[in-house]
């Protein structure tokens, strides 16, 4: 497997090439990795604008775009790291140390929703929302019954959320019967909820760091006045008796528009799927998403895409730490040195990590952790930290 490294300095670059990787510098596109804008007549030109970047991707990856992608930079990088992705590529992402607003824009390519479906692994039982009248032709929406179809057909219970009441009573007309569990229309919350907000696209963020209180407000806003208006109408509808909350498996969003910052707070966590089927470029040019990094990366979403995926991670949970311990103690994986601080140097190592020059402070390791509880340096496995600790006891005891 080719592992070519996306640093964010000539420096960090080379460092990478002298490791044997191939590597490309972010600062050959300038002041090109911002936010993706929110303004259509933008798009082209920001795609553009990454091209010197995708070039010396290239170049550094025999000719290739990246099949996948590890990224924990944030809004800054994020979108760009997205553009990098060959068809069928993936990204995973385990933070957002930039910003929390994640954007970028859609990849070229559609899916039958029974395909899609197919390949989140949608499960009998499960819970499906499906959006209803992006793209509808008078009360049909065509993608959307074909989801509908599709759901029932995997023996999943569904909840359907329609733009008009019309729309609403029309799919419950249609006859499907126990596996259609509900329908709600955005215009009936809007009657029932006079606070409730659907925006076109994810608001805006101030600054986390420098504007903390205006940021975690912002948040605030959105959490009240978008998601939890619309989700407690559908958990009113998906809710039984081993999901009390009534949150969907999984979300069949619509490419025609952006809800997807809703879509990943509604699915559930840790193993919740939003799916498109829709082409998210038509005629080869991308439409712009959003979403709250935390809300996929912390609750380790997926979004799945016809020609490419985006997977949440805060890295592993406890099982996926035991079994990585045993690959490394076997040998399998070899683990760059970490360097090892004393207690009272974590201010400085935080500083460094905070200025971007961790390796001056640790000479050289790329990696630090400080030591509050183990017994001794030097161990490389379990068992050998129950002896030392055990010996540790017993010489207490003495």
């Amino acid at each position: 497997m080719r592992v070519p490294g996306g640093g964010s300095s000539g420096r960090r670059a080379a460092a990478t090439r002298a490791r044997g990787a191939g590597a490309g510098a972010r600062s050959v596109a300038g002041a090109a990795f911002p936010r993706t804008p929110a303004d259509p007549a933008r798009w082209a030109a920001w795609e553009s604008a990454g091209q010197p970047y995708l070039d010396a991707l290239r170049a550094a990856n025999g000719g290739n775009l990246v099949d996948y992608a590890v990224s924990h930079a944030g809004e800054t990088t994020f979108p760009r790291t997205f553009q990098s992705l060959a068809d069928g590529g993936a990204l995973t992402f385990f933070g957002a140390s930039s910003g929390y607003h994640m954007t970028f824009l859609g990849k070229p390519g559609a899916a039958e929703p029974a395909d899609m479906l197919r390949r989140a692994r949608l499960r009998p039982g499960e819970a499906v929302l499906v959006f209803y009248g992006a793209g509808a032709v008078g009360l049909r929406d065509d993608m959307a019954l074909s989801a509908i179809e599709a759901a029932r057909e995997s023996g999943a219970r569904v909840c359907v959320v329609t733009d008009r009441d019309s729309e609403r009573d029309f799919v419950l007309s249609l006859g499907y019967g126990e596996a259609l569990a509900g329908a709600v229309s955005l215009a009936e919350i809007t009657r029932r909820v006079p606070h409730f907000d659907w925006p076109d696209t994810m608001p805006d963020l101030p600054d986390p760091q420098r504007e903390t209180a205006a940021f975690k407000e912002a948040v605030r806003l959105f959490t009240e006045d978008t998601f939890k208006p619309l989700g407690q109408a559908v958990g009113r509808i998906l809710r039984s008796a081993d999901n009390p909350r009534g949150m969907p498996d999984v979300v069949v969003e619509r490419a025609r528009r952006d809800t997807l910052a809703v879509s990943t707070m509604l699915v559930k966590p840790h193993t919740g799927r939003v799916v498109y089927c829709g082409d998210m470029a038509p005629n080869g040019s991308g439409r712009r998403y959003s979403f709250y990094a935390p809300q996929v990366w912390m609750r380790q979403r997926r979004i799945l895409m016809p020609s490419a995926s985006i997977v949440g991670t805060h890295l592993s949970n406890a099982a996926e730490i035991a079994g990585l311990n045993r690959v490394i103690a076997s040998g399998a994986v070899r683990v760059p040195t970490t360097y090892l601080g004393d207690w009272d140097e974590l201010p400085t190592l935080h500083q460094a990590m905070w200025e971007n020059r961790l390796p001056e402070a640790t000479g050289g390791a790329a990696k630090a952790v400080v030591n509050h509880a183990l017994p001794e340096a030097g161990l490389t496995s379990r068992d050998e930290l129950l002896i030392a600790w055990a010996g540790s006891a017993t010489g207490k005891g003495q």
